[in-house]
């Protein structure tokens, strides 16, 4: 049906797994933002926003 996949090496063995978007600096794959082609969780990026 046309989804992507992640292709990884984990422990001597080739992983495939759909992709999903996740937060480039938490992980989170919730409610993903795109930022100059990054992807930011709503609390890196208000994190982000009180430190600069």
């Amino acid at each position: 049906n046309g989804d992507s996949l992640e292709i990884f090496v984990e422990d001597n063995k080739i992983i495939l797994k759909k992709y999903q978007p996740a937060c480039i600096f938490c992980g989170n794959a919730d409610d993903i933002a795109v930022f100059k082609g990054r992807n930011v969780c709503p609390a890196c990026a208000k994190e982000m926003s009180q430190k600069i």
